[in-house]
């Protein structure tokens, strides 16, 4: 069963959020009361050992946020504000930002 964790970032706000596995959709969705879909993106990239193009095809979550809709990627963050709204943010960045509590 997926758990909610609360984090805090390192001002004073707290959030909830979850990270999307590419395979909790439903999860996550449910969690959030949230509306969004499962699609396909293209990630274009370069192999320096092969040295060729490369093309990857990656399962995203489409979410809807305060800001519209926005595309989740595996390994983001989906968050939720104590107001509320939805934002997103890419592992990296939310790691910087936030530390769990709890």
């Amino acid at each position: 069963m997926l758990v909610m964790k609360k984090y805090k970032k390192r001002e004073p706000d707290i959030v909830e959020a979850i990270q999307f596995t590419g395979e909790n959709k439903d999860e996550i969705l449910e969690v959030l009361n949230a509306k969004g879909s499962i699609y396909h993106t293209i990630v274009r990239g370069y192999d320096e050992e092969k040295e060729e193009k490369t093309i990857e095809y990656v399962q995203t979550l489409g979410i809807a946020t305060q800001f519209g809709r926005c595309a989740v990627m595996k390994g983001d963050y989906v968050i939720k504000t104590a107001d509320g709204e939805l934002d997103t943010l890419s592992e990296d960045w939310f790691l910087i930002d936030y530390e769990e509590i709890e």
